[in-house]
């Protein structure tokens, strides 16, 4: 009886404090990441996360349930893999790659991303829309077949043409075939089927557009102006747990006027590595740091209706 309690509460404990077993739910990552792949994370990178109780988070001066997060090992770094919760939705766990790290400056132009100045180095592996043009005189089905572009993006077979996800690998590949020509696609304003963050008409902003932002870090300070609102009100509000509103022109925190904040705790901004099919923080913003659950480590297998694809067995993520 010992015995089997003993299992029980050290398996909790491996799982709550050290690490964890998630499935891949999405395309988004593609890639680094594939669709049903089970992956490997660990908790002890970063600092495990643990509840604690403290008082006075409302008038009631009740007790309540805080994450904290115990020391970790390392500090999250640019490229690293994260499973997170979603902002949008706690309840949900995404699994993105960090791009920004707190007081970067971020800006993404034609699709190229740049931090601090300097172009941002992917991996080879980060995946962009392109359009593939066939000139070629021989069976453009053949050719879709043998570079194995059939199972994915979206084919005209009339005016032999394919659009769809290539990675830097796959580009050039497709760039030593006779009578190929590729053109990146890019996403306009006119493209958009859904708001780009910060969603406001007074920033043009696309996923190819982007930008320069700066992520809140903790201790940095902000002059409270019209974009800084806009920028900025979503994580002040919802995140930071502070009421500051716009009136007249005027920037208020309950009843006080105010011409400047600072922020209370790190955010980071991620992307996936299938840039054009991922939802991430060019749509809703910043991950607060006490959202970061770990750092992905390992691919165990994948397993989808077709079966398990033996080559996504015990691969490391680097």
């Amino acid at each position: 009886m010992f015995g089997f309690i003993g299992f029980v509460l050290f398996s909790f404990i491996v799982k709550t404090l050290v690490v964890s077993i998630f499935l891949v739910p999405s395309s988004s990552m593609e890639g680094a990441l594939f669709k049903g792949d089970r992956i490997l994370l660990s908790k002890l990178h970063y600092g495990p996360r643990v509840e604690r109780s403290v008082r006075g988070f409302t008038h009631s001066n009740s007790l309540q349930s805080v994450s904290i997060r115990l020391s970790g090992f390392v500090n999250i770094q640019q490229n690293d893999v994260l499973v997170f919760n979603y902002p949008e939705d706690q309840s949900q766990h995404f699994v993105k790659r960090c791009i920004a790290l707190p007081g970067d400056v971020l800006k993404i132009r034609n699709g190229n991303l740049f931090c601090n100045g300097y172009e941002f180095k992917e991996s080879t592996e980060v995946q962009h829309d392109w359009s593939l043009d066939y000139k070629g005189n021989s069976s453009f089905f053949d050719f879709i077949n043998i570079h194995g572009l059939s199972s994915y993006g979206r084919c005209n077979w009339r005016s032999k043409t394919w659009v769809g996800p290539l990675s830097f690998v796959k580009r050039k590949e497709l760039d030593k075939s006779e009578n190929v020509h590729l053109f990146p696609v890019l996403n306009s304003a006119k493209d958009r089927t859904r708001g780009v963050f910060p969603n406001s008409t007074k920033f043009s902003w696309t996923l190819d557009q982007f930008g320069s932002l700066t992520i809140p870090a903790k201790g940095m300070s902000i002059q409270l102006n019209e974009k800084n609102f806009l920028l900025y009100q979503k994580v002040i509000q919802e995140h930071e747990k502070i009421d500051l509103k716009m009136k007249d022109g005027a920037f208020f925190i309950g009843e006080k006027q105010v011409s400047n904040y600072q922020f209370k705790n790190d955010y980071y901004f991620v992307m996936g590595d299938n840039r054009h099919h991922s939802n991430d923080s060019r749509y809703w913003g910043f991950v607060p740091e006490i959202n970061i659950v770990g750092k992905v480590i390992l691919v165990l297998f994948n397993k989808s209706k077709d079966g398990v694809r033996w080559e996504r067995t015990m691969k490391w993520i680097n």
